[in-house]
């Protein structure tokens, strides 16, 4: 019990004691507010920058300075971005309470020369809707953010052409700036190209909205690039180029534009379409032949080479011999060992490889041309006459004329061993001369083998037919 009493007594005797002594703490500490307290303020008014605005501040408590971090601690609100900056001066150790005192902070005015603007160029493309491009807005090299920094509002911005934006300032920035921008029309789809004839084809496109027209490049492999060709209205969608050189390959595309106080700007060009003109139509100048051999000649093309075709069918469906050609300056070709009596057909034409393609142009005209069927015989094989000069003579006229295989009315007339010759001879005379007159080169047709004999030929032999008739009637 005594203990119990004795443990009573020494807690009530400290708690005098603590009394005594926060009694004693509370008499010394002093309560800052406004009535004693001035809070003193280096700058009341700044502009924004983007740095921090932290003015010097004194505390005065009933005129008497006080400390920073031992009277008192400061707190700042927001002391970069504009609007009002709250400053909290806390009183500690010997003082408590707390006084607040302001000071502002002015939003940065836009100008031409602070505020840089860059267009994201694959927005500014008009799609059938109005264009709200991309935009980088930097302050001074600092990049601003829209709806925070700043908002905007378009004008002109529902077509191709010149647009404006207006950037007004929100927030740490006021006034505005405003600026144009270019609407670019949209790239052309749905190219394609068609060839109308050997040298011609005819680009298409698929329209675009609201532009001036378009304009059509050719690719140029001397400048590696597409170049201007032509223009086309804003209501065309085809393109008919003519002319187009043969053995090359030409390549297209489209581009539409918008005309601005003279100025075109043009949208983005479509992809390439191209075509292959072949090489022209091929033409023969001669087929000969001599024995069993096949002269051929044609003329030069614009080509890589050239594919000759020979055949007994008229035709060309059967028996077809291919000769191919791979220079092209090459312009003739002996095509050897062909067979005895036969009827050949020949044609030719030029080819240009592209792209490890082969181009072929159109066939020449047909010539035919016969091989010989048996030896020549000699001249007086064919003349059997009992008059010795008669004979000779003929022999004379067949080897000037160079005829082989050939069966002549008057040779006929001849082997009738008669007196009647030189009648009908005589009777024949007038008819040759007059015709010899009348035609610069005449020719004469005959049943088994076709034979040209030009007018000199014809003239000796008119000569020579009446020399003998005067011989025989003499």
């Amino acid at each position: 019990m005594k203990k119990s009493l004795s443990v009573i007594s020494s807690l009530l005797f400290a708690a005098l004691c603590l009394g005594f002594a926060f009694n004693a703490y509370a008499q010394d500490v002093t309560a800052l507010n406004d009535a004693n307290t001035v809070i003193s303020i280096s700058e009341q008014n700044y502009v924004y920058d983007g740095t921090p605005k932290k003015p010097t501040v004194s505390v005065y408590y009933n005129g008497v300075l006080l400390s920073e971090n031992v009277d008192y601690s400061l707190k700042f609100s927001d002391f970069v971005s504009a609007g009002t900056v709250k400053v909290t001066v806390t009183g500690m150790n010997s003082y408590n309470g707390s006084v607040t005192k302001e000071y502002t902070i002015k939003p940065i005015t836009f100008n031409s020369k602070n505020l840089s603007v860059t267009f994201d160029k694959t927005s500014l493309v008009y799609y059938n809707s109005a264009v709200h491009p991309v935009m980088y807005v930097s302050f001074n090299g600092q990049l601003l953010l829209q709806d925070v920094d700043y908002k905007v509002t378009y004008s002109k911005n529902n077509a191709p052409g010149r647009a404006t934006v207006k950037i007004t300032g929100i927030g740490n920035f006021n006034a505005s700036v405003s600026k144009t921008f270019i609407i670019s029309p949209q790239k052309v789809n749905s190219v394609s190209i068609a060839k109308n004839s050997a040298t011609t084809a005819t680009v298409s496109w698929g329209k675009v909205d609201k532009v001036s027209g378009y304009e059509i490049l050719k690719y140029d492999a001397n400048k590696n690039s597409f170049v201007h060709a032509v223009y086309a209205s804003a209501d065309s969608t085809s393109y008919k180029f003519t002319k187009l050189q043969n053995s090359a390959l030409h390549s297209y595309v489209v581009k539409a534009y918008k005309t601005i106080d003279g100025d075109k700007y043009f949208g983005e060009q479509s992809d390439a379409v191209s075509v292959f003109i072949k090489p022209a139509k091929a033409q023969l100048t001669s087929v000969t032949m001599k024995n069993s051999t096949l002269n051929v000649e044609w003329k030069k093309l614009d080509c890589t080479g050239y594919e000759i075709i020979y055949t007994t069918d008229s035709k060309f469906k059967k028996g077809l011999k291919t000769v191919k050609i791979k220079n092209s300056n090459k312009t003739k070709k002996a095509i050897k060992k062909l067979k005895k009596g036969k009827k050949y057909y020949v044609r030719v034409r030029g080819y240009v490889t592209n792209n490890g393609k082969n181009y072929y142009g159109a066939w020449s005209k047909v010539k035919t041309i016969r091989t010989e069927n048996k030896k020549r015989r000699a001249a007086h094989e064919y003349v059997n006459c009992p008059f010795k000069k008669c004979r000779n003579l003929f022999a004379e006229l067949f080897v000037e004329i160079r005829v082989v295989r050939i069966e002549v009315f008057l040779v006929q007339i001849i082997l009738q061993q008669t007196k009647a010759f030189a009648k009908a001879l005589v009777v024949h005379q007038f008819a040759f001369t007059q015709e010899a007159n009348r035609i610069a080169d005449i020719r004469v047709f005959y049943k088994t083998q076709n034979v040209i004999i030009g007018q000199s030929s014809l003239l000796l032999c008119c000569h020579i037919f009446m020399h003998i008739g005067k011989r025989v009637t003499g």
